[in-house]
């Protein structure tokens, strides 16, 4: 008996198909926020009064606008760059409390026996002071200060210089200066 071979039924070419087109939602949102609302408006404020850069505050919330778009409504809006002179000005004074904080912190690391804290007699623990937690310190002090004494320089800033000018139409002049040399009395003992 011969053996013979059924032929195999051809397979259908296989043929690909054309991805879904997926239908975007024309009122979704993309992007960052442009439009300017109280409640945002109110968050950038904060941000700045709380001492944070303007940077850190739109780069850490998704919901405001770019940092660009913000200097773009201080350009134009009026009322709003008013606000915000306003909180620069809370953000020396809080930028002056955060340096008396930082001045009152303990600086350094607790004695540690075996990985135990010692503490002293009222239960905190013992610090040891090291130089380079002294030097960030006082670089966070006076980074402070220098901030606070340019954000509000009446009150934080160092001594004025009092400046006399005249006004345009009538500036002080110079009209004479004269040198007198006055002899200094003698006290005459011997009369």
């Amino acid at each position: 008996m011969a053996v013979t071979k059924k032929a195999k039924p051809k397979a259908k070419p296989k043929t690909k198909k054309a991805p879904k087109k997926v239908v975007k939602n024309p009122k979704a949102k993309m992007g960052r926020p442009t439009k300017k609302t109280k409640a945002i408006e109110a968050k950038i404020l904060d941000g700045v009064a709380a001492g944070y850069s303007m940077r850190k505050i739109c780069t850490e919330d998704d919901g405001l606008p770019s940092s660009r778009t913000i200097w773009e409504w201080l350009n134009e809006d009026d009322e709003f760059s008013r606000k915000y002179g306003l909180a620069k000005e809370e953000c020396a004074d809080f930028l002056a409390e955060e340096s008396m904080e930082i001045a009152d912190s303990q600086v350094g690391n607790p004695l540690e026996i075996d990985g135990v804290a010692i503490l002293d007699k009222e239960g905190k623990p013992i610090m040891i002071v090291d130089g380079p937690a002294v030097s960030h310190a006082k670089l966070r002090i006076d980074t402070r200060k220098w901030y606070a004494s340019k954000l509000k320089p009446k009150k934080f800033g160092e001594a004025q210089l009092l400046k006399l000018a005249g006004d345009e139409d009538n500036p002080i002049r110079v009209e004479k200066i004269e040198r007198v040399i006055v002899k200094p009395k003698t006290t005459d003992t011997n009369s």
